[in-house]
């Protein structure tokens, strides 16, 4: 089965004993250096008691949670728990099909491994929640990537480096107190995973050697076991961890045209390691086979995926045989499959195993090209952007991603989140078309360049350079959010904190000056409300003075029903003016039948450039209504005074007027999406 048509999701979050390891979240009382026993029951919580029987932290769960509307759901509560071996597992599902299993493996140090295993029944933001509720240690000391809590005899440990390793700052650690005593909640923001889609957390590679040392190749030219030709070629290696394996990968091509499957075998290896070490025995594990006809001539990495059944639990510093087998296949002298190795200068301390002549041997010294691994992801390893991304002004935000080969990236998406979340957009690189585009903007604030580039560093390293505009949203400090995904559904996401900064402050052309002035006083993007404000008001301005006259009849209109003085004659006034403005806004916008047939001067807008100079006009009314004050005060019992309290008893009419239509519609719309969408709750 292709894992990028998988439809699990495993996070991988561990509880263990010192010393710590990549792998381990710690629980660890130090009086005495005992071991915390750990019990497990159908409810979903556990209980860690102390030596003497007395209770260390009165629960401990983990629940994984869905985002629906604005509001976070769990996944139910188990309705079932099974035991295997030494793996106890509790299963969950939902009314979509989503299940989820929390699997305990005990490891032969007596640690605790636990993994999260989601198949997603659909399109969903998930998050992981780890709650320990009731530490008894309550002194609180905070690290990077894991928090202590201390008393005089002992002390708790919870520790996450190694998702944060791999994944980066995904956590978000809560200490509360409550009525058993201190409360540690750590929520791992896993993202969205759409349906059949796979993600994993906290990977382990046991052991490997790149590509990058390829010189040469075996092959495999019979079905295994042969008695003259070679079927099976492979890898004496050491794990360095303990853990299931998941995957194996090998560097292969063909030759002539092969029919028929291969797969990956795991065997204990006898003999001396990195001389003589060949399989032994049976085989401990098998993985699924592949089609050896898909190949082609040149060579590419070919992952070998071993499934649930075929898991086999590797035992750190052990050492193991990783081999290629012909199975069910049609191999000749000219028809077979090539696995590239090394056999110049070959460095890893293992040695190639291989069967032909009816035994297995060795060739030493050379090193086959392979990876044995829980699996292996793409990794984020650095992001560099401009410091600063003024309004309207292109900047760059360059991600630097890898993986076993470069071919093997398939997304790298980036999120940038405006200051508070307020706003944001993401952007995608895609490996198949080296093409870049925006694949969700919702605020309509970014702006794509053509100028994007993929930069390839060498053969395991590309750097990813986004080119983008930000033309709205809020103005501060902006997240990004790195999201990789390789082809074999892998995947690597990083928050980057505070990447950029995101500014009004660039004085040029010369409205962002107004814009820049009042982001001082805290009114963003100034120009682009009032335009949109009085756009929406006279309704395309330039090529319609008429609209405009009319509206502001309407207005007069207003302030006659409001004020009760508007008589007859002002209402003939208004009438002639009416009149009047048809026949001006046809001289506006070219179609009077009086200028047009002999003088073809087009719209008197674009003749006059009105757009270069219109975002001054609220502007200019202002000013000329402050001038106005004396004038008027001079004429109208009460002074300046009364004269701007009538203007402003006037303006609150007319805003409040507008302020409901605009509410109206609003809520129009609101109720429309919602219509749209009957499934949100």
């Amino acid at each position: 089965m292709n894992r990028k048509l998988g439809l699990i999701l495993i996070v991988v979050l561990c509880l263990g004993i010192l010393p710590t390891r990549a792998q381990t979240v710690n629980f660890i009382e130090v009086d005495n250096g005992s071991k915390t026993q750990y019990y497990k029951d159908s409810a979903g919580y556990d209980k860690l008691l102390k030596p003497d029987g007395s209770v260390l932290i009165y629960s401990q769960r983990y629940t994984v949670e869905y985002l629906s509307g604005k509001t976070w759901k769990q996944i139910t509560t188990p309705y079932s728990v099974t035991q295997k071996d030494n793996d106890v597992t509790r299963h969950y599902t939902d009314y979509l099909g989503t299940t989820v299993q929390v699997i305990y493996h005990t490891l032969d140090d007596g640690s605790t491994k636990t993994d999260i295993v989601i198949n997603s029944g659909a399109d969903r933001v998930y998050r992981i929640v780890w709650s320990l509720d009731g530490i008894t240690p309550n002194t609180v000391q905070y690290g990077e990537n894991f928090i202590q809590f201390n008393n005089e005899a002992e002390w708790v440990r919870a520790d996450w480096n190694d998702a944060y390793s791999q994944y980066g700052d995904i956590s978000v650690p809560i200490v509360s107190d409550s009525a058993n005593g201190k409360k540690l909640d750590v929520i791992f923001n896993v993202g969205t995973v759409k349906q059949g889609e796979q993600y994993i957390l906290d990977p382990i590679l046991f052991d490997s050697y790149s590509y990058t040392n390829y010189s040469g190749d075996l092959w495999i030219k019979d079905v295994h076991p042969s008695a003259a030709q070679i079927s099976a070629v492979g890898q004496a290696f050491n794990a360095t961890e303990s853990g299931n394996i998941e995957s194996a990968t090998f560097y292969l091509k063909k030759q002539g045209t092969p029919t028929g499957y291969i797969a990956a075998y795991l065997y204990t290896g006898a003999g001396i390691y990195g001389t003589n070490m060949i399989p032994n025995g049976a085989a401990l594990a098998v993985s699924e086979v592949f089609d050896s006809s898909t190949l082609t001539g040149v060579s590419k990495l070919v992952q070998f995926n071993f499934n649930a059944t075929n898991q086999f639990s590797l035992v750190a510093d052990t050492k193991y045989c990783i081999v290629l087998q012909g199975i069910n296949a049609s191999f000749t002298v000219a028809n077979f499959v090539n696995i590239g190795f090394d056999g110049i200068g070959p460095t890893h301390a293992g040695n190639i195993v291989y069967y032909g002549v009816g035994a297995w041997d060795r060739t030493n010294p050379s090193d086959a090209i392979f990876y044995v691994s829980s699996y292996v992801p793409p990794q984020n390893t650095d992001l560099n952007a401009d410091s600063v991304f003024s309004k309207d002004s292109p900047g760059w935000v360059n991600v630097t991603v890898s993986d076993l080969e470069v071919a093997l990236l398939t997304t790298v998406d980036i999120q940038i989140n405006t200051t508070g979340d307020s706003n944001s957009f993401t952007l995608r690189w895609t490996q198949a078309t080296n093409t870049f585009t925006e694949v969700n903007d919702p605020d309509n604030i970014c702006t794509l360049n053509a100028s994007s580039v993929r930069v390839n560093v060498n053969a395991t390293t590309d750097n990813i350079c986004f080119n983008f505009a930000i033309t709205g949203g809020q103005a501060g400090l902006c997240d990004v959010k790195v999201t990789t995904v390789n082809d074999y559904g892998y995947t690597d996401t990083d928050i980057y904190a505070s990447a950029f900064d995101f500014s009004y402050f660039d004085w040029n052309p010369t409205a962002d000056l107004i814009d820049s002035a009042f982001e001082q006083f805290g009114i963003i993007g100034y120009l682009t409300s009032i335009t949109t404000w009085i756009d929406g008001l006279v309704s395309k301005f330039e090529s319609s003075l008429t609209r405009v006259l009319a509206l502001i009849l309407l207005q007069f209109t207003v302030i006659e029903q409001v004020y009760g003085f508007f008589t007859g004659y002002a209402t003939s006034i208004f009438a002639i003016a009416l009149t009047f403005s048809t026949f001006w806004q046809s001289l506006m916008d070219g179609t009077s039948v009086w200028i047009q047939p002999i003088y073809d001067i087009g719209n008197f807008w674009n003749l006059i450039g009105y757009n270069s100079w219109a975002p001054a006009v609220p502007m200019l009314l202002f000013i000329w209504w402050l001038d106005s004050l004396p004038t008027r005060a001079a004429q109208t019992v009460g002074g300046e005074i009364q004269v701007f309290i009538n203007d402003l008893n006037t303006a609150i009419g007319l805003i409040s007027y507008f302020v409901s239509i605009f509410s109206y519609v609003a809520n129009t719309i609101i109720d429309r999406v919602y219509g749209l969408f009957p499934a949100i709750t």
